[in-house]
């Protein structure tokens, strides 16, 4: 017995779509006035938890997941903005009376992704 034929794959972005050349578009749950801002600056994107965790496109395959991936590994942080994130975290620690303190790991450290707040992003 013969597999039934399916339908062309007609979403937005899937491979093939009309409009794609065949090739896998990223596509993003977004406002579209969100979309049009983060479509014209996501390749000068400094932050990569922007691009793991905020802005992650609908994966439909596995060559559009390694292609996410990829994106984020060459998407180097700003030191600028690293070390504004720092003083912000150090203005908070201080404000709240907390004694910051350097340590070393003695092997891997693996933080989560919890989404606790705005410093951990």
């Amino acid at each position: 017995m013969t597999e039934p034929r399916r339908p062309p794959d007609r979403r937005r972005g899937a491979p093939g779509a009309p409009g794609t050349g065949g090739q896998a578009t990223a596509v993003y749950a977004l406002p579209r006035d969100t979309r049009e801002a983060w479509s014209a600056g996501r390749a000068a994107c400094r932050n990569p938890g922007l691009l793991f965790a905020r802005y992650v496109p609908i994966i439909s395959n596995d060559e559009t997941k390694g292609d996410a991936l990829q994106a984020v590994r060459r998407c180097l942080a700003d030191p600028e903005l690293l070390a504004a994130c720092v003083g912000r975290w150090q203005a908070l620690a201080a404000a709240l009376g907390a004694s910051p303190f350097m340590a070393t790991t003695a092997w891997r450290f693996v933080t989560g992704l919890g989404r606790k707040g705005a410093l951990e992003v």
